[in-house]
């Protein structure tokens, strides 16, 4: 992914910016399912708490997830902290996710 030098990178809302938690609930398999209608009422000052252990991180697999990056069509990417700070990525809303 390329970047424009001016871009500024993204940044994961602070811990007293995050305004209400969102659960998100398991299936029966114990699968976290994010449709489009549930991911478009998520604000950046929201925060995804999920039961059980957090995703990992979908850039390198390395680490925890620390945020869902939501692009335009609203589909979900986990990131961590790491990929977050080294902009590996473009989105246009940076959800933190929190365990629940």
């Amino acid at each position: 992914m390329v970047r424009h030098v001016t871009e500024q990178p993204p940044v994961l809302p602070a811990a007293g910016s995050i305004k209400r938690t969102v659960a998100a609930q398991l299936d029966k398999d114990g699968v976290l399912h994010l449709d489009r209608e549930f991911l478009s009422g998520l604000r950046e000052t929201d925060a995804l708490g999920v039961p059980g252990p957090l995703p990992r991180c979908e850039c390198c697999w390395t680490e925890v997830a620390a945020a869902a990056a939501l692009d335009r069509d609203e589909v979900a990417m986990f990131v961590g902290a790491t990929c977050v700070a080294q902009a590996r990525w473009t989105a246009t809303r940076l959800v933190a996710i929190v365990p629940c």
